[in-house]
């Protein structure tokens, strides 16, 4: 292994105990069991291809079924969205805000722990599986420069009217072109305004943050009561801007909501959206559609 200084000496630290993966490790002659824990970056990689696999079998599935219309061209959107949006900052979050957070850096403290955290864990099973409580909604799409999509989440009635915490997350992906003469990088930039009422409250990373990148993933909750009629619906709309140079053509997006409730709570989210559920219209927006 190379050194800068003759007297610098590299070496790999070897973990007998976790945190992190139990890999295979070569040992002293004649041992050929021996395991050690390994983490960092490259373990990541390793596990977030793997999820992705499980990912696209679930994709096959659903393309599978009558009425769905998942071509493949979106699957790399959607194997992208559906990496993140399992995400969030769970106990870490809690524990960063009780310790850190004052009145003086009250302002800026979801900007600064989102750099630290990213959007937070990815919990991807929860990605792969609907429950009683929990209903998720896949949307793919095609926008250029100026234009827009709308998709109508249909709200399950037996929400109406009471005060159960709910939680509504949305995540949008994308693959832009990049132009490496700019400094905004990003060719194309999509983006959602994830304002509603029944889950108002923006939680954890910070809403300018979001919309840095190429996925931007929004937590929201609610415990308020709202009054709404059978067949309303939460609209989100996205939305798509030239942003470091022209755009060359349509830019692929995938969009996935989940509606949910504190497991235990008697209220049939899953079922009662999809049967009010309809196909997204897409709606122009101050330009071609």
């Amino acid at each position: 292994m190379g050194t800068a200084h003759i007297n610098a000496i590299l070496q790999t630290i070897l973990f007998n105990r976790s945190p992190g993966q139990s890999v295979a490790s070569p040992g002293p002659a004649g041992e050929l069991d021996r395991t050690i824990y390994t983490r960092g970056t490259s373990n990541a990689a390793a596990l977030a291809s793997r999820w992705a696999n499980f990912l696209f079998d679930v994709i096959q599935q659903l393309r599978s079924q009558p009425g769905t219309s998942l071509p493949p061209e979106y699957d790399v959107v959607l194997l992208k969205t559906l990496l993140v949006h399992g995400a969030d900052w769970a106990v870490a979050g809690a524990l960063y805000t009780s310790i850190l957070k004052n009145d003086q850096n009250s302002r800026t403290f979801k900007d600064y722990v989102g750099r630290l955290l990213g959007y937070g864990s990815a919990d991807v099973a929860k990605a792969l599986v609907c429950t009683d409580q929990r209903a998720t909604v896949l949307g793919v799409g095609k926008l250029d420069d100026g234009e827009g999509h709308e998709f109508l989440l249909p709200l399950p009635p037996s929400l109406s009217a009471i005060t159960e915490k709910r939680r509504l997350t949305i995540t949008l992906a994308w693959i832009t072109p990049v132009n490496s003469r700019h400094q905004g990088y990003r060719i194309a930039h999509l983006w959602f305004n994830p304002k509603n009422n029944l889950a108002p409250t923006r939680m954890e990373a910070d809403h300018r943050a979001v919309q840095r990148g190429t996925v931007q993933h929004e937590v929201l909750e609610g415990a308020k009561a709202v009054d709404f009629q059978d067949g309303d619906t939460i609209t989100i709309k996205v939305s798509c801007r030239a942003d470091a140079g022209d755009i060359p053509e349509p830019i692929r997006y995938s969009l996935a909501v989940t509606l949910e409730v504190a497991e235990g709570i008697d209220i049939p989210i899953y079922q009662e959206v999809r049967d009010r559920l309809r196909v997204p219209v897409p709606v122009q927006s101050g330009g071609r559609v």
